[in-house]
């Protein structure tokens, strides 16, 4: 995976067997942060897409920032 690649978001079930997971998307992000909103405490062990490649540090910022809220 390049730099810059294009950041296709689509359901798991329609991942390509040429393509590559790299990031987690606003459903996945929308699953997490709800079952995240009655914790008190969250460790955080990890981003969870490839976070040194723009753009796939999109989820791990977007989930930091609903943790946030």
């Amino acid at each position: 995976i390049k730099p810059q690649e294009n950041r296709r978001v689509v359901p798991i079930n329609l991942v390509q067997s040429d393509e590559k997971i790299a990031d987690v998307g606003e459903a996945t992000i929308d699953l997490i942060a709800q079952k995240l909103s009655s914790c008190s405490t969250v460790v955080w062990n990890g981003p969870l897409g490839i976070f040194e490649i723009p753009p796939f540090y999109w989820g791990s910022t977007v989930l930091a920032k609903r943790i946030v809220e």
